[in-house]
């Protein structure tokens, strides 16, 4: 986790991006079909601990973060 988020704010600050919006819905792993394998390896990635990540070095480094929840965007926008 330390690695991957590590390497977004890299890239932000290396493409002078002021600022972060991180997509979020409680429940997007749930009820996942693709297949046995991929919903076992989709459904272990802890998001949570990747934003809370994201937040802090956003915060050390001067970069905006934004979280939007997104729950209702699929039935919004066709």
């Amino acid at each position: 986790m330390n690695k991957g988020a590590g390497k977004i704010i890299d890239y932000c600050i290396s493409n002078d991006i002021g600022t972060l919006v991180v997509g979020y819905n409680k429940t997007f792993q749930r009820g996942t079909d693709m297949g046995k394998r991929n919903n076992q390896n989709f459904a272990n990635i802890p998001y949570g601990q990747l934003c809370s990540k994201l937040e802090y070095l956003c915060e050390l480094n001067g970069i905006v973060f934004v979280k939007q929840e997104e729950s209702y965007i699929s039935k919004a926008s066709f």
